[in-house]
C-alpha cells in the first residue's frame, strides 16, 4: 500500500528541516503470545532483570516533549502494548494530544473495554498480525491457541467502524497456509501486508547476529513471490515483475559513495524516531546504537544526538553501484543486524532479494512462453 502523498510530502519536509515528525513507543518488550521469530519479545523475568518498563506518567511526559518537538504520527508498539498495566491511561491521553495516532498488536485482548475505547476512540490505523489460520496453527506459532479469539475481534473492531490493517508475517510454521491466510485477510475486509523477511534477533540476544527462526534466504525470496502473486491479480502481477526486472531508476552513485559508502537516505533518525520500553531513543526498531535515553537527557536533546549519530553511518560501499539497490532497499538497521556492522553488505539480504526477482522471472518466462 503506497504511503499517502501528503504524508510523503510531509516527511521530506521535516527531513530538510531536521523535524522529528513520526514516532514510535514501544510501550513494552512484553506479550502474551511467545513466537519464537520476535525480535524483541522477553519474558517478564528477563524484562525485570534488565530494567523495569516505564510508567504511564513517564510516557505521557514523553508524548508531550514530542509533540512540542513536532512530532505528528505516532505509533504505539510491544511486545504487546495492551499489556502495559497503564495502557488505557496512556492511549487515552495520547489521543486527546492530537497525535495521528496508530497501533500495533497481536488481537487477542482487543475486546471488552479495550474495544469500547477504540470505539469512542479509534485510532488511525491498528495493525493486528494474523499468525495462522486456526487455532493448532497458533498454539504452535505463538503458545496460545488464539487464532477464533483474535478472528472475533478483528470482525468486532471492523464492525465499529475502526480502520484494521493485517499483517502477515511468514515464517517456516506457516508457509504452506500462506493463500489461506491471504484469503481470510480479503475475507476480513482490511488491508492486507505481508512479509517473509524475518529480523535477526539481536534485541533479543545482542549474539544473534544474522539469526532468527527463518529459512533461508532463497526459500524467504521466493515466498515473497508467491505472497505478491496471491495478493495481486495476475495482470497486475505480470506488471510487477516486468516494472521490477526492468529496473527501477535510480540516482548514480558519487565516487564518495563509491569508495566510502552512501549515507542513511530513508527517515529514520531524520523524521523518525523510536523510544524503547527503557526510554532509549533510537533511529528504529533495529538499530539499538546510536541511541540517548530521553529520561536522562530529554527529548530534545536525544533526537539531537540520535540526528548527528545517524549522520555518520555510511552503508557498505558494495551497494552503491548495486543495479538492485532500490528493490532490496540496503539500510543500515538490515547491514547491522545482518552482519554487526553498518559497514558490511548483508549477504542474506543479497540472496533474498536475487532469488525473489528469479522466481518472478520464472513467471513471466512461463507466460510469455504460453
Amino acid at each position: 500500500m503506497p504511503e499517502p502523498r501528503i504524508s510523503r510530502y510531509l516527511h521530506a519536509k521535516a527531513v530538510a528541516q531536521h523535524i522529528p515528525i513520526n514516532g514510535t513507543f514501544e510501550l513494552t518488550a512484553r506479550c502474551n503470545f511467545n513466537c519464537p521469530m520476535c525480535y524483541v519479545h522477553l519474558s517478564a523475568e528477563e524484562q525485570q532483570r534488565r530494567g523495569r518498563e516505564l510508567t504511564g506518567d513517564e510516557w505521557i511526559d514523553i508524548a508531550e516533549q514530542a509533540k512540542k518537538a513536532g512530532t505528528v504520527f505516532l505509533l504505539l508498539t510491544g511486545g504487546e502494548p495492551t499489556v502495559h498495566p497503564d495502557f488505557v491511561q496512556i492511549y487515552e491521553r495520547l489521543s486527546g494530544m492530537g497525535f495521528y495516532l496508530s497501533m500495533n498488536s497481536n488481537g487477542r485482548l482487543l475486546e471488552g473495554d479495550i474495544l469500547e475505547l477504540f470505539k469512542r476512540k479509534p485510532p488511525e490505523r491498528l495493525n493486528i498480525t494474523l499468525y495462522a489460520v486456526d487455532n493448532e496453527g497458533y498454539r504452535k506459532q505463538c503458545g496460545v491457541p488464539a487464532y477464533d479469539q483474535v478472528v472475533r475481534n478483528i470482525r468486532a473492531l471492523r464492525e465499529v467502524g475502526v480502520n484494521v490493517r493485517v499483517n502477515l508475517t511468514i515464517t517456516p510454521a506457516n508457509q504452506e497456509e500462506m493463500a489461506e491466510l491471504v484469503a481470510k485477510g480479503k475475507e476480513l475486509g482490511a488491508v492486507i501486508m505481508g512479509t517473509t523477511y524475518l529480523w535477526p534477533q539481536i534485541r533479543v540476544d545482542e549474539t544473534f547476529v544474522g539469526k532468527s527462526f527463518r529459512p533461508s534466504p532463497e526459500e524467504a525470496g521466493r515466498a515473497m513471490a508467491v505472497y505478491d502473486s496471491l495478493r495481486l491479480s495476475h495482470g497486475e502481477y505480470i506488471a510487477r515483475g516486468k516494472q521490477l526486472l526492468a529496473g527501477i531508476p535510480q540516482q548514480a552513485p558519487t565516487e564518495e559513495d563509491c569508495a566510502l559508502g552512501m549515507p542513511m537516505r530513508c527517515h529514520a533518525g531524520r523524521a523518525t524516531y523510536w523510544i524503547d520500553w527503557q526510554g532509549n531513543m533510537m533511529a528504529c526498531a533495529m538499530m539499538p546504537k546510536p541511541a540517548a535515553n530521553v529520561l536522562q537527557v530529554g527529548f530534545d536533546k536525544a533526537w539531537e544526538n540520535l540526528r548527528r549519530g545517524i549522520a555518520e553511518i555510511r552503508l557498505p560501499p558494495e551497494c552503491a553501484a548495486c543495479e538492485y539497490r532500490r528493490i532490496c532497499n540496503p539500510c543500515a538497521a538490515k547491514c547491522y543486524t545482518e552482519t554487526g556492522s553498518f559497514h558490511t553488505k548483508p549477504d542474506y539480504v543479497c540472496r533474498y532479494t536475487m532469488s525473489f526477482l528469479d522466481a518472478m522471472r520464472e513467471v513471466i518466462a512461463k507466460e510469455q512462453d504460453g
